[in-house]
């Protein structure tokens, strides 16, 4: 008898087999199905099909790599010619598909798809009628950002299936095919890649990491990261295509990987106005200019430029500017100021042009290297066109020597190449070179000024453009408009006039590789490569539909704006926030193309909805700026519209602008106020709120606060209730602000409004901490962060997160708020208002300790940074950190120089305005009063600053190591605080002045 065993069969020692030494006939083989590789397998295929019906992708893609591991080589190839081997291997191999293609469906269910579109690719190839192999292959391109490759492996199988079979594609695959036009990644059921590992080299934000590799560039990569060792700027030269923002970003990602030292990416593709250049290098750098709670006046406010400066003052970052060329005249001194800022800053360009900035390198970045005869895919060119263009058609056939003409033809240019490869989706090689010559012997007799690799770009991309139909062609063009990218809903409103079709197009585009597609937070974007954008731009001319486009533009934008401006207050305030932030460019562009029309109307609706934002993000110095802008505009406007944006920009040009223009919106809105019976309900409220707030009348006051009661208008009821309670807060009285908060906060949460709520927590919790209710106070706190998150607002989260860890440490979880300081530090290393505010906090907590030498040494740190007008921060955390050191001072003996802390100190409260503020100074002149002996006036002080609702600093601190400063007489004492408790606040600020500044006259402080 012969037995055949599909698998290996262990063999066991003498004796275990019955028989074994007597018979050699076996009659029975007794194995399980464990025991057996292709009955293993078939058990192993059950299990992962059911654990993936399951919903469990991870269990199942384990057990079918179990089951795949299993084979080694064609099944039963040593036993070919027996009967049933070729039944048994046919069976084999069907279950080997299954099981990869239950394994496949697992890793694109789990996120694990890097590596599917080169497997599927291939398997695709030797299984080309299979629909489910080439439905996951459409979704692992999309999965891994390639849907327009997607689309052409979509129509080639399409294609496949009508030449054999006769037939179109079933209905699984068509639906494959539609969620991958309409960007549906929920239907395409991919899931989200894991996160890299905790050890893993993370890119700095807004550095992408491409998805193919940087090919030919290790030479060039090699020698400017020594350049950057050696040379504080390095530019990347080179004409537009040749890939400089690619091997910039690669650069930088190396770097980082290297050193951990800081990247800040700059990109300034989308910008077109010189004075935009500032902004967009402190917006990368995660700056803005004003926190709100800096509630001070003009001289305390910094220009940016010096921001930049100070910020930059110890960095060892690395900056890269990309795409410098189009604004190299207001890029140069900016960078010229980033470069002397720091002796370890670099700064990293990419430009068609160089700066001509003092100390600048240049590194003119080549072509890729072509075929030099030892053979065509030994060329970084070749290499890079095979790669692309096996993946817009796998089936393709390369020609080394055509191939190699082609990119000798394009000069090596990478996106050149990239350009040409997409289009053997349609044509072979031959008929790509063949095309190629005409194009590009059609423009030898264009301009001699342009660089002769510029105009072979150029005739890649108008060949480009000439394959396109003329609807694909019209939106191309007029997407230029749009420096931000655009959704499917904002294309079609500026690009669908005149009859064009535009969702079409848009797919159309995106295969042709003229578009890219980004894919962030489930929404998908178009983006035009930057030089086929400038080639748009060109055609946008040529075509006479500059003005049509820009309408368009300022419609959708006006349009957006009306939409967004309502729910930026209330429950879709978040949602909308982050609608706007994605369209900010967009919306600026028409913003700016609405004044250069002198187009009043339109301006102030875009402006209006762009101002309510910028304010929240305490973006001051912005919208003073477009105030500038919006003051010279004339013609007609809704009333509504103008009184709600003179409103807001009003306290943003009184700070952060020229005082006059500011004065000037009040006169107008004043104006309107008074004699415009048709304002919306919030609009009058708001605007008389404002107003009365500048004003500080008190009868003006009690009538902006019925107005908005009466308004009708819940929003308006609770802005007002926050308004009065700050200014309660300022007047020190406490009671009133809080009470006025938790009114503000009731209306905020009714409404859903996240930024009424964070502001009403931050102030509720303050008031909670001075009262010594740690508990509550962090609860509010904590609260306040996560609403400032939500809404983008990172700095005035940032900050609270800072005000918390004080209160951590002054309620005696020491430990806890040193954590939480000195992470904040480490975060932000060169902000002086984090160490402003840390070193304070980390004083305070060395005091809990006893730490002296500690104590002293955060308090000298903090003070030179509160010193510094431009750079320490709000006023009330500068005399927090000047009156505070003076106090630490007085408690272990020393006063050498607590009288110039004590009067730096008052000037800012005084300067502020704050009369909690003006009492903490108070205070501290009545302990150093005290501890020199004149207990009449130290009784004064203290009872004057505990009037206006001053906060003690240092006051609950107990530890031997520090001296408890003697109190004033309690008879004193009593009698100042029966003297002083039914005086107004603005009385007891005026005595404060009279007593720390007898012989001044001039203004009284707090009015």
């Amino acid at each position: 008898m012969q037995v055949s065993i599909l698998g290996p069969v262990r063999v066991g020692a003498a004796g275990e087999i019955p028989g074994a030494g007597v018979r050699a006939l076996l009659a029975r083989l007794a194995v399980g199905r464990d025991d057996v590789d292709a009955t293993a397998a078939d058990v192993l295929l059950a299990a992962a099909t059911a654990a993936l019906r399951d919903g469990d992708p991870v269990t199942a893609a384990a057990e079918a790599g179990r089951a795949l591991a299993l084979w080694r080589g064609e099944p039963l190839a040593d036993v070919g010619d027996a009967p049933f081997a070729a039944v048994e291997a046919a069976r084999l191999g069907t279950l080997r598909l299954d099981l990869l293609r239950v394994r496949i469906e697992a890793d694109l269910r789990r996120g694990a798809h890097a590596d599917l579109p080169a497997e599927l690719t291939a398997l695709v190839e030797d299984h080309p009628l299979d629909e489910a192999l080439l439905g996951q292959l459409l979704r692992a391109l999309v999965a891994t950002g390639r849907p327009a490759e997607a689309l052409a492996a979509y129509e080639d199988g399409r294609e496949r299936l009508a030449d054999a079979l006769g037939a179109d594609p079933g209905p699984q695959l068509r639906d494959v095919h539609l969620a991958v036009l309409t960007h549906d990644r929920a239907a395409l059921g991919v899931g989200t890649p894991a996160p890299p590992d905790d050890g893993a080299v993370r890119a700095a934000p807004r550095l992408r990491r491409s998805a193919t590799p940087l090919l030919g560039r290790d030479e060039e990569l090699a020698q400017v990261e020594r350049l950057l060792d050696e040379a504080r700027l390095v530019t990347v030269l080179g004409p537009g295509g040749v890939g400089k923002t690619r091997f910039a970003t690669e650069l930088a990602l190396r770097r980082l990987g290297r050193t951990g030292r800081p990247v800040h990416l700059v990109e300034l593709a989308g910008l077109r106005d010189e004075a935009d250049v500032l902004p967009a290098v402190l917006a990368a750098l995660g700056v803005r200019e004003v926190s709100l709670l800096d509630r001070g006046t003009s001289p305390l406010w910094r220009l940016p430029i010096e921001r930049l400066r100070d910020l930059l003052a110890d960095s060892d970052a690395l900056i890269v500017v990309d795409n410098c060329e189009h604004l190299v005249d207001a890029v140069a001194p900016v960078v010229h100021e980033i470069v002397t800022a720091s002796a370890q800053v670099r700064v990293l360009a990419t430009s068609r042009t160089p700066l001509a900035v003092d100390g600048e390198v240049v590194h003119p970045l080549p072509t890729l290297a072509l075929p030099d005869g030892a053979g065509p895919l030994d060329s970084p060119a070749v290499r890079l066109f095979h790669d692309r263009a096996t993946a817009a058609r796998p089936t393709v056939r390369l020609d080394p020597a055509v191939v190699a003409e082609i990119c000798r033809h394009l000069d090596g240019l990478p996106l050149a190449i990239e350009l040409a490869a997409a289009k053997v989706r349609s044509m072979s090689v031959e008929q790509l070179a063949a095309r190629l010559d005409d194009r590009f012997g059609l423009l030898v007799g264009g301009p001699r000024s342009a660089p002769e690799r510029h105009r072979t770009l150029l005739a890649v991309v108008r060949w480009s453009w000439e394959l396109l139909n003329p609807n694909e062609q019209a939106v191309l063009r007029r997407l230029a408009v749009l420096p931000g990218g655009a959704d499917a809903a904002t294309a079609p409103a500026v690009c669908g006039f005149g009859g064009v079709d535009v969702e079409p197009a848009l797919a159309g585009l995106a295969d042709q590789s003229l578009l890219v597609v980004d894919e962030a937070g489930g929404a998908v974007r178009f983006r035009l490569l930057e030089t086929v954008r400038e080639f748009a731009d060109a055609e946008l001319d040529a075509a006479g539909e500059r003005s049509a486009a820009t309408a368009g533009l300022v419609a959708w934008a006006v349009d957006f704006a009306v939409r967004a401006e309502p729910n930026l207050r209330g429950q879709t305030q978040v949602t909308w926030f982050g609608l706007l932030a994605a369209e900010q460019d967009n919306l600026v562009a028409g913003l700016r193309a609405a004044i250069d029309a002198g187009d009043r109307r339109s301006a102030f609706t875009i402006a209006l909805t762009m101002c309510w934002h910028w304010a929240a993000l305490g973006l001051h110095f912005e919208v003073a700026a477009w105030g500038e802008q919006l003051i010279r505009l004339e013609g007609p406007v809704d009333p509504s519209t103008a009184a709600l944006l003179y409103a807001i920009l009003i306290p943003n040009s009184l700070v952060a602008g020229p005082t006059r223009t500011g004065v000037r919106f009040i006169r107008r809105l004043r104006r309107l106020v008074r004699d415009e019976t048709g304002l919306s309900p919030l609009a009058r409220a708001f605007g008389e709120l404002v107003l009365a707030t500048m004003g500080g009348r008190p009868a003006q006051l009690v009538q902006a606060r019925a107005t908005a009661e009466a308004s009708g208008d819940p929003w308006a009821r609770a802005v007002a209730a926050l308004f009065y309670s700050i200014l309660a807060d300022n007047e020190g009285e406490r009671e009133q602000s809080r009470q006025l908060a938790r009114e503000a906060r009731e209306g905020f949460a009714a409404l859903g409004d996240r930024w009424g709520l964070a502001m009403t927590a931050m102030t509720l919790g303050l008031t909670e901490a001075a009262d010594g209710d740690s508990s509550t106070a962090i609860e509010l706190l904590d609260e306040a962060v996560l609403s400032f998150d939500l809404l983008g607002i990172g700095d005035d989260g940032r900050q609270v997160q800072l005000l918390r860890a004080i209160v951590r440490v002054r309620a005696g979880d020491v430990s806890r708020g040193v954590a939480e300081l000195t992470a904040m530090l480490e975060r932000y290393p060169n902000d002086p208002e984090v160490s402003t505010m840390a070193e304070t906090g980390l004083a305070e907590a060395a005091a809990q300790l006893g730490d002296v030498i500690s104590m002293l040494a955060h308090y000298d740190v903090a003070v030179a940074a509160a010193r510094s007008e431009e750079t320490g921060g709000p006023p009330q955390l500068r005399v927090m950190a000047l009156a505070g050191a003076a106090i630490a001072r007085l408690r272990v003996g020393r006063d050498d120089d607590v009288d110039d802390l004590l009067a730096d100190a008052y000037g800012l409260a005084v300067a502020d305005g704050d009369r909690p503020v003006i009492g903490m100074v108070a205070i501290a002149h009545g302990r150093l009063a005290q501890t020199r002996g004149d207990g009449e006036r130290a009784a004064r002080l203290i009872a004057l600053g505990r009037r206006v609702g001053a906060v003690e600093l240092l006051g609950n601190v107990s530890h031997p190591a520090l001296a408890d400063l003697p109190e004033p007489d309690e008879k004193l004492l009593a009698a100042e605080r029966d003297r002083v408790r039914d005086f107004s606040s603005v009385a007891a600020v005026r005595e404060i002045a009279t007593l720390l500044r007898p012989t001044t006259c001039g203004d009284t402080p707090g009015r």
